[in-house]
């Protein structure tokens, strides 16, 4: 393998571990970085994720430090980053085809069965 492709490949790893971790993470907690329940606060989507990054910046440069082998800082900040560029996108990027098609795709997803209970056929 070149050194090209080496890196490539772990290019490619690397945003497929981050999009691991956000997709189990969006169905372990739900919607709640795009969608919060706002109890408390009442700030956009687009601060609150902005907020969390400032946090995560100021505890490693307080102190807690960005150390080799912790991988969740990073980590973190590559997810905050994508969910900041997801809210940048909006929702006029994707139609409902799109939607149900990833949601049939990665979720055994029948939009018919959702809604009426049975199959098409």
């Amino acid at each position: 393998m070149t050194q090209g492709a080496s890196v490539q490949l772990k290019i490619s790893t690397i945003c497929d571990e981050i999009k691991d971790l956000l997709l189990d993470k969006n169905a372990k907690y739900g919607n709640s970085a795009l969608d919060p329940v706002r109890i408390f606060s009442r700030a956009t989507a687009e601060e609150q994720i902005l907020v969390r990054i400032d946090d995560k910046l100021s505890r490693i440069m307080r102190g807690a430090g960005l150390v080799a082998d912790d991988e969740d800082v990073v980590n973190d900040l590559i997810g905050y980053l994508v969910l900041y560029k997801v809210v940048l996108q909006g929702d006029d990027k994707l139609n409902y085809d799109e939607i149900v098609k990833f949601a049939s795709d990665n979720y055994d997803y029948d939009p018919y069965e959702f809604y009426f209970g049975g199959t098409a056929d």
